[in-house]
């Protein structure tokens, strides 16, 4: 489901006037210790904060590299691309036999960055907190729609307290552009309204969302960024209508106090 554009050349004019977060710069910090509280305090009153050069040169070109090699199979068995999260949009994890990429090491390597480290520690408390999963997305190019806003949690008691059971660190591989699908996010949409029922806070679909929605998206963004977002934030995907696919790998950690079972 989505929006499907007039044309693309009218959609690109489009995209390039009006694509990028309000006040985008606000949002973003460097990694390390020394702005991790600061860190802490975007995330927890937007839902989301920034990471700058979380990964070095390196390791981003090892995990673009190991974003193509993973994509290839997944394309190679749906030549008419309609993907396993809409048309031309795949999750990594739902692709694999195993729910995630954990068993790769350019996806384990992302479990505990020194960069990360000290902003998630401030986040969940201490090291009150696990590595759930690894994973991500990625949206070939030549998608025209968008896909609808959506959280990735909304089990009940994911909203008894105010901090995030989940935490997700998507990374930048490759600079997110107006035209080359970078996510869009709402931000403060992790908590409900004082008053709002939690389960009634709910994203609005295609023809609800406010226009301007669309248009905040994480761009322009650097290589080697990460994006730590709180799972019950409201985002999606918009266009991708550049000459290659986007791809935000990712990394999922969750609260001790969200996990339960022998395994926890």
């Amino acid at each position: 489901m989505g929006v499907q554009p007039a044309s693309t050349v009218e959609l690109r004019e489009t995209l390039l006037s009006r694509n990028g977060l309000p006040g985008l710069d606000k949002y973003i910090v460097r990694a390390g210790a020394a702005d991790a509280c600061q860190a802490a305090e975007i995330f927890r009153a937007h839902g989301f904060v920034v990471i700058r050069d979380a990964l070095t040169p390196k390791q981003t070109e090892s995990l673009r590299c190991a974003c193509e090699r993973e994509a290839r199979p997944i394309l190679g068995s749906d030549p008419v691309r309609i993907g396993n999260r809409g048309g031309g949009r795949y999750s990594f994890g739902e692709a694999q036999k195993t729910g995630h990429l954990l068993h790769c090491e350019e996806w384990a390597m992302l479990a505990d960055l020194d960069t990360l480290v000290p902003a998630l520690e401030l986040i969940f408390g201490n090291k009150d907190y696990v590595v759930a999963g690894a994973g991500g997305d990625f949206v070939v190019n030549g998608v025209e729609r968008y896909q609808n806003l959506h959280c990735d949690i909304n089990a009940r008691g994911c909203y008894d307290r105010e901090e995030a059971p989940v935490v997700t660190a998507n990374f930048t591989v490759s600079p997110l552009t107006p035209e080359n699908g970078p996510m869009r996010i709402v931000p403060g949409t992790h908590l409900p309204p004082k008053g709002v029922p939690s389960e009634l806070w709910q994203p609005p679909g295609e023809e609800q969302e406010d226009e301007e929605w669309r248009f905040f998206t994480f761009c322009p963004l650097p290589a080697g960024c990460a994006i730590l977002r709180d799972n019950r934030t409201w985002h999606g995907g918009t266009p991708n209508i550049a000459s290659e696919p986007r791809f935000l790998p990712n990394c999922e950690f969750a609260a001790s106090w969200w996990c339960q079972g022998p395994s926890s």
